[in-house]
């Protein structure tokens, strides 16, 4: 496994970030965590209302990329959600998150291709933390979680990877209250080759 790129929060964000849709009242990087508020808005759909979508780019969608970060939150809202996504722009990308979803916890795959939203699929889970993993192996995207590091890897799914250029890597929040401030804990960022 060879490690290409690792974010772990402390001081100054690497410089090749960029952020989309920001509002930088709503986040903070401090002692090893990239806070997020996680406020109104969604991708979902025609809405595209959604904030602070911090991303980065990749020489090569190669086979074996993998793209990991650790969340957590404390999701209550109906689609309040964090996590990774491989981003083309609002209306085609791919995400992995821990959501809040008819009152319980998921860890939930879901993309949008040419504006029309799909569900993947999803898997339950009870507890506030966990790590979360997209692998690209045969061309194919594998959606992947754990929530201890001596776990291993539970696939909740997979999808083909999109179509067009290359996307952008990287982490968001959105779904959360207008007038309550909620914010997810993201940490330890990574981009490996597992081949």
């Amino acid at each position: 496994m060879k490690q290409l790129f690792e974010e772990n929060f402390i001081g100054q964000l690497d410089h090749d970030w960029i952020w989309v849709h920001e509002q930088s009242t709503a986040w903070k990087v401090a002692d090893g965590v990239l806070h997020l508020r996680t406020l109104p808005g969604t991708l979902w759909g025609e809405a595209n209302n959604a904030h602070n979508f911090l991303l980065r780019t990749v020489e090569e969608m190669s086979n074996g990329l993998v793209s990991r970060v650790t969340v957590t939150s404390h999701p209550r809202l109906m689609g309040e959600q964090a996590g990774l996504i491989w981003y083309l722009d609002d209306d085609n990308y791919i995400k992995l998150v821990k959501e809040s979803l008819d009152g319980s916890q998921w860890i939930v795959l879901a993309r949008e291709q040419d504006g029309q939203p799909e569900l993947i699929d999803k898997t339950r889970i009870s507890v506030e933390s966990a790590e979360l993993q997209f692998a690209l192996l045969g061309g194919v995207v594998h959606g992947q979680f754990r929530t201890s590091p001596t776990e291993d890897w539970r696939t909740v799914g997979e999808c083909p990877l999109l179509d067009g250029a290359n996307p952008k890597i990287g982490l968001f929040t959105h779904g959360g209250p207008q007038d309550l401030e909620r914010w997810v804990e993201l940490r330890n960022f990574a981009l490996l080759n597992i081949e």
